[in-house]
């Protein structure tokens, strides 16, 4: 009799469930003399009305389809979720019933929102850079991170990852000592490919960084080519970019350019009087 009346007992099934979303999972059969309690896996979250589930302690008393509102966590990578529901009951808490249900969780897919220059470039290229991801990483090692040079492949040492404290980001230190040039720094109007590869989840993006020219007298313009002159060459400034060509001759100015010499940022010292 008691296997027969066990067989009554239902959980939702799901094959898959997006991570972060809410679904409904009903429990069917418990008795108003019976309740249920819940365990679920890291990283999902149960509600029941508008009280949340406490792991394998909540009792929630039966007598009608409990509705049941699960989400999962958006991890790094898909996982597997299972929720549990326990019928006990009332009168002695004898466990009744066990019901299980397992569920694949898809994830957003990682990515590299940005990669960009913690410090400004030297003579020996940029030491530190910070990556930012689309979602919150937990950890993060030197050992799941590579750079690349896209043209010759070669791969630039990490000697250091600091992940923040909200997990979005982390600095990158590249190894080598500064102060000489015995180093494996990222080299500026070079093209490089960043990959992440952690917990089954990779991601990539290509990344090039400006170059700058600090402090540089302007000594010749062209407002017709759109371009000013310093010590260091000739550069083009883009439409995007106001300027005054007639005003800036003779100006101190510092200014970031890419690969082509075309101008990304520039500054116009004040003039002292």
């Amino acid at each position: 009799a008691d296997a027969e009346a066990a067989s009554k007992y239902s959980l939702s099934k799901k094959s898959s469930i997006t991570a972060g979303k809410t679904y409904t999972y009903k429990v069917k059969g418990v008795s108003k003399n019976q309740y249920i309690k819940v365990k679920m896996s890291s990283g999902v979250t149960v509600k029941y009305g508008s009280k949340k589930v406490k792991y394998n302690s909540t009792k929630i008393t039966g007598g009608k389809t409990l509705a049941l509102k699960v989400k999962a966590a958006d991890k790094v990578a898909n996982y597997k979720a299972t929720l549990k529901a326990i019928v006990y009951n009332k009168k002695n808490n004898k466990r009744v019933k066990g019901l299980t249900t397992t569920t694949k969780v898809k994830c957003t897919k990682l990515a590299i929102k940005s990669v960009e220059p913690a410090t400004l470039v030297g003579s020996n290229g940029y030491k530190y850079i910070v990556v930012n991801f689309n979602k919150a990483l937990s950890k993060l090692d030197a050992s799941e991170v590579s750079i690349r040079d896209k043209d010759t492949n070669e791969l630039i040492s990490i000697e250091n990852v600091k992940l923040a404290t909200n997990g979005k980001s982390a600095t990158l230190t590249m190894l080598g000592d500064a102060a000489t040039s015995n180093n494996m720094f990222v080299w500026a109007n070079t093209d490089y490919v960043l990959t992440v590869s952690v917990k089954g989840a990779t991601a990539a993006m290509d990344f090039n960084f400006p170059d700058v020219r600090a402090d540089y007298p302007v000594v010749k313009t062209d407002a017709s080519k759109r371009t000013i002159t310093t010590a260091s060459g000739t550069y083009t400034v883009p439409t995007t970019i106001s300027v005054d060509f007639q005003e800036i001759l003779g100006r101190t100015v510092t200014f970031w350019y890419n690969k082509n010499n075309e101008i990304t940022k520039l500054n116009v010292a004040k003039e002292t009087v």
